[in-house]
């Protein structure tokens, strides 16, 4: 082991403890010896990240990106930076990139998540109704190789019913309360955005309750 990865090991040991502030100087100590170690990188903008230091965070992944630029996970965390600080353009552009490197359902749930986060402050209709789509084909992805995923499932209603698509809601909601034998509720909302029923559950026992 060289010192870079001695250091390395110790930044470890103190990032377990909680100790943030001696992980940073050991990793610290790692890019002395060896400026491209990623993992070090990695940490230290972890560490960042969990103390809300974003500018600091975001400079230390860009620095990671140089020394891979095919490391999609280096670019989810980044995009996750981005998306903490709500700036959603450029948390949904680092994490395309991630799915670029490495398609994995956990990338297309979060790019899913982006899209709707940055649909929650669009004020203009068409782009709220387009940002939605784009998450439903996220979820969609998912879903054609883990059809059964209930949290998947459930955010896909949930688009489906603020698209306007609301048959599409239902079967989906159905779906959902097929598997999951847990008592929930879930809403449904009809073409005039009014709320007109209330789909209930439990077991495998489905009831509609119509409000005017």
């Amino acid at each position: 082991m060289n010192e870079s990865e001695e250091w390395f090991q110790r930044g470890l040991s103190h990032y377990s403890k909680e100790d943030y502030e001696q992980a940073i100087l050991s990793f610290e100590h790692s890019l002395d010896y060896d400026p491209y170690f990623l993992e070090s990188l990695r940490y230290i903008g972890e560490i960042y990240y969990k103390q809300e230091n974003h500018e600091k965070a975001i400079k230390i992944f860009k620095r990671a990106i140089k020394v891979d630029p095919e490391d999609s996970f280096i670019w989810y965390d980044l995009s996750l930076v981005y998306n903490k600080i709500e700036d959603y353009d450029n948390a949904i552009d680092a994490c395309d990139i991630a799915i670029e490197f490495s398609e994995v359902a956990e990338l297309l749930y979060t790019l899913g998540q982006l899209y709707i986060n940055k649909a929650s402050i669009e004020e203009n209709p068409q782009e709220f109704q387009r940002l939605l789509n784009e998450a439903a084909n996220c979820f969609e992805e998912i879903l054609d190789d883990d059809p059964e995923n209930i949290i998947y499932l459930k955010y896909m209603g949930m688009i489906y019913k603020n698209i306007g698509r609301f048959d599409s809601a239902i079967e989906t909601f159905q779906k959902v309360l097929a598997i999951d034998s847990i008592f929930i509720y879930l809403y449904i909302l009809d073409n005039n955005n009014k709320p007109f029923s209330q789909l209930s559950i439990l077991g495998k026992s489905i009831s509609y309750i119509f409000k005017d």
